[in-house]
């Protein structure tokens, strides 16, 4: 079974290490506000009109950005991470080999947009 605590923790660490608020969200809390279920906490991250949720999923990690505009609200599907099990990397949405410090990269630039 794939776990996604360190690479969720290190998330933590690096957005807190960059001043964005992060907020660990309960299971029924990530239920009751986006009606999405996960059975372990999950992370919120947000920057002025942005943030992002990333919760875990039947053994993958799913990171949903929102972005708040001043009629609505628009989700979008950042990633869909899992692992190899054959060679323990981490995967993309196309099944590439993605690096952990480049999915932090790249969901800091999207943040700062």
């Amino acid at each position: 079974m794939v776990n996604f605590i360190d690479f969720i923790n290190n998330l933590r660490f690096k957005f807190k290490k960059n001043a964005f608020y992060t907020l660990d969200l309960p299971p029924t809390a990530l239920n009751h506000l986006v009606d999405l279920k996960t059975e372990k906490e999950s992370l919120f991250i947000q920057s002025e009109n942005r943030a992002i949720i990333i919760y875990e999923n039947e053994n993958r990690c799913i990171v949903l950005g929102s972005i708040l505009t001043a009629k609505k609200r628009k989700f979008r599907q950042l990633f869909i991470l899992s692992f190899s099990e054959s060679s323990n990397q981490m995967l993309d949405n196309t099944n590439n080999v993605i690096e952990e410090e480049d999915v932090i990269q790249i969901l800091i630039d999207w943040l700062k947009k």
